[in-house]
């Protein structure tokens, strides 16, 4: 069964799009904001988002940026108004796979979501297909391993930190959070990695955009691009991300670790 998450933060949206998605044989998840998203996200896979332009803090354009990082192989279709069109446009670029008008009547839902899925799972199979037949042909031109040697035992590791609640090794690309091991892109590995190193010290978005992205770029453009992953550590490491008590945002400043014994 696949599973699609709806995004909007109008309940009688939700709730319409749920009734025609799971009379159609869907498990479906609501969230009502961008950042509600990224918590589900964070703890259950999903094979499709439903996602409104028109939310809070965390737009649906903001989400879709988000997820064509870390989760590329997630099928989006957005929700828009006639009025927000031309954002339609803009994330249309942003290589969403669809978009529905709304208020859409439940064939035109139906339709776009079997067809959006459809294409994705057309898409997984040809990448299935396309990493067999590299494979094969590895195996035919002897650039394989030979199976009876035995494995290659791994080299040990250092703790690259080990403060309070969080473990980090930076050399086994491991996080260990209050005993739970994260699965962290390596872009937010690099970014709780620098905080870390700086724990309980503000840093600015640009100064965490050159430590994890390796450039440099204006200060509105550092904000943006930091503060989604923000978002998706705090879903990983907060018990509450709405009011968070280790990813702390200093407003007009930057953020910090705070780090507890």
């Amino acid at each position: 069964m696949e599973r699609i998450l709806i995004v909007d933060d109008e309940p009688g949206i939700r709730t319409v799009l749920r009734g025609v998605l799971e009379s159609t044989g869907y498990q479906v998840d609501e969230a009502d904001s961008g950042e509600a998203a990224l918590i589900c996200l964070a703890h259950s896979d999903y094979d499709l988002l439903l996602v409104d332009l028109q939310m809070g803090e965390l737009d649906g354009l903001g989400l879709i940026k988000w997820i064509r990082v870390n989760r590329p192989d997630l099928a989006t279709i957005i929700l828009t108004g006639f009025a927000t069109v031309d954002s339609a446009i803009t994330a249309l670029r942003e290589k969403v796979d669809d978009y529905l008008v709304k208020p859409a009547d439940p064939t035109a839902i139906r339709d776009t979501v079997r067809q959006t899925l459809e294409r994705r799972r057309a898409s997984q199979e040809r990448a299935a297909a396309l990493a067999r037949m590299r494979s094969d042909l590895k195996i035919l031109l002897g650039d394989t391993v030979v199976m009876d040697q035995p494995p290659v035992e791994p080299a040990p590791t250092s703790p690259v930190i080990s403060c309070g609640p969080l473990y980090l090794d930076e050399t086994g690309h491991q996080a260990i959070w209050q005993g739970r091991l994260l699965t962290l892109t390596p872009t937010q590995f690099k970014l709780l990695t620098c905080l870390a190193r700086h724990a309980g010290q503000v840093l600015s978005p640009q100064t965490l955009v050159t430590a994890v992205q390796g450039y440099e770029c204006s200060p509105s453009e550092a904000r943006e691009l930091i503060k989604h992953h923000l978002y998706s550590l705090r879903a990983l490491l907060e018990p509450d991300p709405a009011k968070p008590r280790y990813l702390i945002n200093v407003r007009g400043v930057g953020y910090l670790l705070r780090l507890e014994e």
